[in-house]
């Protein structure tokens, strides 16, 4: 029987892919096979890159041949094959990869056709069919330059800081042309914080009365302006009264906020539910999978006509067709993709018996179904009123004339939807606070009452610390990295390197920058021929020079160039010198725990860094696995159980078994014991002030490790 191969990148499309496209087309056989995500890759033990032609050497993954044979089987018969990968730059080289690899193995190229669609539907997938055509190769090419410029810069520089700080940091560092800006950034405002200065100024702040409705006035000064607080506190505390200098009044639209892209949807989904960024990428990935999502990994908030439709027709459900404008939303520097919305007409309600589906992922799709709809619905309408006093004295007041969008908001989304997802979290200094909705009828030259009058002294404050979701937006500002690696980025330099670490203060989880993320960044720093690396500069002109790659508007001769320049920097670093260095002795401690845990042999020259250093990386994932608790962590342990009374016979015997569970279970119990405490302490101002110390007494108290 014939058939059509449909090659995908992740198995859990494969049921909605394979469902969809039998009922687009019932007289077809297709088979669905995925790759698992990228098979072929650099190799990791090496550098991968000839460095006089620039052609990278890829090999392939070996836990990933079982399935590659497969597909190559099942190609071999095939009618037609459909490279089905995701529809963005690394989507495209993974096709590539699949072609290449069917090319090798002698499959007939003209049977081989490249699918791209935007989201899981029926119509998707069918329009994807009937629209097949080929690979982009300025798109291919593209990747694979990023690809090579993130190995040369990586594997150059990361060699640069194991020679400098190898021995006193451990193993697990390394740089990069997107992650080193990233913790720059942090280093930078948190040494505006640290040397930040603050600076006393006044407010002065009128309570008013008219027509029996009270309101108020504001005014603030200048930094380091004393006298002429004190001239108008003295004025008006005699006077009573003020004058009226100006009066404004206009009809305002407010627009509703653009539907989500990558960047704004991470923002809200780590700040309103306490996640990180992975773990919102991969609930995201998962709805995209499950063809409730369009694709999410996007940094345009356009708006398709079979997206305004689905609105149109959502709206019309709800009985909500006469707040339905349909707005086409705006375009993103690369506008690959379209917004990230619903692909159907699901209510969030409909999803709440579905099984496959977590309460978060549930909240989650909830979140973009309403951002969605109310970028399709008309403005709010708001009359403002601005009101200008004698010496500068300020007010305002709006009123809502007619909802709009906000009518949705009220009814269906008021308890899950942000609505300051491109606001700053920090309050602006200078903006005005007096903005009330009940004004009484003022006219200029009126003469109005004060009935109270206040002078606040007032100091500056610094920038706030990044959060996950401020330091995405500063990302996408400065253009670093793409909407496909924001997640990775903060994954890479807050979990795996650990330059940034992450704190809760005032209910929000503020980013610091590490004792080891300041020496890599001031060790940059002093650097002359490599102190780019940490400019953000230079990765946005990268990331430009990629775009013009897949545009097309980049010949292979300039391509190279690009890539010889920085290959002229960074041949000078020495790349041999683990050969010469000694491991040291917290390397070799491991190393031989190591050895007795999982019973096997030291090899040769242990005592040598790269030696040592392979080896760990060799083995360290099934020693951590294998590790069983030390008696100090099962007598801590033991200790927290009394108190547990949640958790379960079977629970406790697998915590006891194993070193990574029972030291989770013992980390998470101090972090609750901190967070009880400072929940107890906090209006005790004696306390605050030895709040910094209370996690290293804790620790110390059940120092287990």
């Amino acid at each position: 029987m014939s058939y059509y191969l449909v090659i995908i990148e992740s198995p859990n499309k494969k049921q909605a892919v394979t469902k969809y496209l039998k009922k687009s087309f019932p007289d077809k056989n297709f088979i669905v096979e995925s790759t698992i995500g990228h098979f072929r890759d650099l190799p990791k033990k090496e550098l991968g890159v000839d460095l006089k032609t620039f052609i990278p050497k890829y090999e392939l993954d070996k836990s990933k041949k079982p399935i590659i044979n497969k597909i190559i089987e099942k190609a071999k018969s095939a009618t037609e094959i459909y490279i089905a990968t995701d529809p963005d730059r690394e989507g495209e080289a993974i096709g590539w990869h699949i072609d290449t690899v069917l090319k090798q193995n002698k499959i007939d190229s003209s049977k081989i056709y490249r699918i791209r669609y935007n989201e899981i539907t029926p119509k998707a997938l069918s329009d994807a069919i009937k629209n097949k055509t080929s690979l982009d190769l300025n798109l291919i090419k593209a990747q694979e330059t990023r690809r090579i410029l993130d190995r040369l810069v990586g594997w150059y520089l990361s060699a640069l800081l194991m020679q400098e700080f190898g021995k006193d940091l451990g193993l697990n560092l390394s740089a990069g042309r997107v992650q080193t800006p990233a913790v720059y950034l942090v280093y930078e405002r948190d040494k505006k914080i640290e040397n930040f200065k603050p600076e006393p100024y006044f407010k002065t702040t009128l309570n008013l009365i008219k027509d029996n409705i009270e309101f108020k006035a504001t005014k603030k000064y200048k930094i380091n302006d004393f006298d002429t607080p004190e001239k108008d506190y003295q004025k008006y505390n005699k006077l009573k009264k003020i004058k009226v200098i100006d009066v404004k009044k206009k009809n305002k639209k407010e627009p509703a906020p653009l539907p989500y892209i990558t960047r704004t949807v991470l923002s809200d989904i780590t700040k309103n539910y306490k996640i990180n960024s992975k773990v919102a990428m991969n609930i995201l990935q998962k709805l995209f999978e499950k063809g409730l999502i369009t694709y999410h990994r996007t940094d345009s908030a356009r708006v398709s006509d079979d997206g305004i439709k689905l609105a149109k027709s959502i709206c019309n459900k709800l009985n909500i067709t006469h707040l339905f404008q349909g707005n086409p939303g705006k375009k993103g520097d690369q506008d690959g993709h379209e917004c990230i919305r619903p692909t159907k007409i699901l209510l969030p309600n409909d999803l709440e018996k579905n099984s496959d589906l977590t309460d978060l992922d549930k909240k989650v799709y909830k979140l973009i179904f309403n951002r969605f709809i109310e970028s399709q619905l008309i403005p709010a309408e708001v009359f403002v009123t601005t009101i200008v006093f004698e010496d500068d004295f300020k007010t305002s007041g709006k009123v809502i004339i007619k909802e709009g969008y906000l009518e949705f908001r009220k009814r269906f989304a008021a308890a899950n939807t942000s609505n300051n997802v491109n606001k700053s979290n920090n309050k602006d200094e200078n903006k005005d606070d007096t903005e009330q909705e009940n004004l009484p009828d003022i006219k200029k030259g009126d003469i109005i009452d004060i009935t109270k009058i206040n002078k606040e002294k007032l100091m500056t404050k610094p920038p706030a610390h990044y959060t996950q979701p401020t330091l995405l937006k500063k990302l996408e500002q400065e253009k670093i990295g793409r909407p496909s690696t924001y997640a990775s980025i903060l994954n890479k330099i807050i979990d795996i390197r650990k330059y940034i670490i992450e704190k809760k203060e005032k209910n929000s989880d503020y980013l610091f920058i590490t004792d080891k993320g300041i020496k890599m960044v001031e060790f940059f720093m002093t650097k002359k021929d490599y102190n780019w690396i940490i400019n953000v500069n230079f990765t946005k002109e990268m990331e430009g020079f990629l775009d013009k790659i897949a545009k097309g508007n980049v010949n292979e001769s300039e391509r190279k160039n690009y890539l010889r320049k920085f290959l002229d920097i960074l041949k000078n670093i020495n790349l041999n010198f683990r050969e010469d260095v000694e491991s040291t002795n917290k390397m070799l401690n491991l190393a031989k725990d190591i050895s007795q845990t999982l019973n096997i042999n030291l090899p040769d020259n242990i005592n040598k860094f790269n030696v040592c250093n392979n080896f760990i990386k060799k083995h360290y994932d099934e020693y951590i696995k294998a590790k069983k608790p030390t008696t100090k962590m099962i007598e801590v342990a033991q200790k927290f159980f009394e108190k547990d009374t949640e958790i379960s016979e079977e629970e406790k015997e697998k915590i006891l078994n194993s070193y990574v569970l029972c030291s989770k279970y013992i980390d998470n119990k101090i972090k609750a014991i901190n967070s009880k405490n400072k929940s107890k302490n906090k209006y005790n101002k004696k306390s605050k002030k030895n709040m910094a110390h209370l996690s290293k007494k804790q620790s110390k108290k059940y120092n287990y490790k």
